[in-house]
């Protein structure tokens, strides 16, 4: 395992030696892929209802915190 300096001193992400990218990058990969959260929301969609949202509210609220998360911290 790789420790990985972003891009603030002493703020790391660490990368797998079987992956490419380091887990900073899979996550937001992930948080803005449509299908992988609609797999996920779908298969936790009991969890959602404690929530009050649906599935599509879900992927929505995701997302736009995501593009929020990656502003903040200057990724994009």
């Amino acid at each position: 395992m790789d420790i990985i300096p972003i891009f603030e001193p002493h703020l790391y992400a660490f990368r797998y030696p079987t992956e490419i990218k380091d887990e900073l990058e899979r996550i937001f990969e992930l948080w803005n892929d449509t299908e992988y959260l609609e797999y996920f929301f779908e298969s936790n969609k009991s969890d959602l209802a404690y929530y009050g949202v649906g599935v599509d509210g879900a992927m929505n609220e995701t997302y736009k915190e995501a593009k929020a998360f990656q502003n903040k911290l200057c990724l994009r």
